[in-house]
């Protein structure tokens, strides 16, 4: 984690190729495809209105390596509560099931750049037309070979969020990198007290 921080820190304050802070992601592809930024690191979801709007040739790489290559997934989930009546839950499944089915995730795919979330659509002929004329969509699917699981832990959401307020002071210019990950360090320490207090092994 210090040499990822400190290489996209080295990137803002002594090669100066990257803006300081976090651009919103909009703000992103809209610079790129305006001219004003040569590469970008973007949620896949943002491939078609890429591919609609350039007016320029452009290529999908996977993301950048040092050491190893490595991605992270993000997404959402189709969930089905529990508790409800099993009329409900039988609908619920049978609109799950349809969601994700073949067809379906496979035209979402293509209407959004996401990949897949069932791989049999990249069997279908719809699909596979689609990436003889479009293979900048193949780049997602094929970097799954490295991906990474969610990050998950006691009390996720603000463990996550201390590591992300000490990465913005990093984009900023008001922290440096290792100072930043031993304050998030600390602050996650404290988040996950009552869960290792609760589980640790007691010993006699």
């Amino acid at each position: 984690m210090l040499g990822a921080l400190s290489w996209w820190n080295d990137l803002i304050a002594k090669h100066k190729v990257h803006p300081p802070g976090a651009t919103p992601g909009p703000a992103v592809s809209t610079a790129f495809i305006s001219g004003n930024a040569s590469m970008m690191m973007l949620s896949t979801g943002s491939l078609t209105y890429v591919r609609d709007n350039a007016k320029f040739p452009y290529k999908v790489a996977f993301i950048p390596r040092n050491v190893r290559n490595a991605v992270p997934i993000g997404g959402a989930s189709l969930i089905i509560p529990a508790g409800l009546e099993a009329d409900k839950q039988k609908a619920a499944w049978t609109l799950i099931k349809w969601m994700t089915s073949p067809e379906k995730s496979g035209w979402w795919s293509r209407a959004t750049g996401y990949f897949a979330p069932n791989m049999a659509a990249y069997k279908t002929p719809e699909m596979l037309d689609f990436l003889g004329k479009n293979p900048d969509a193949k780049t997602a699917v094929d970097q799954l070979e490295v991906a990474k699981p969610w990050f998950a832990t006691y009390k996720t959401v603000p463990v996550r969020k201390t590591l992300e307020d000490e990465v913005m002071l990093v984009l900023n210019g008001k922290k440096q990198p290792k100072d930043a990950l031993a304050a998030a360090q600390k602050a996650a320490d404290e988040l996950l007290k009552p869960y290792n207090a609760e589980t640790a092994l007691k010993l006699p």
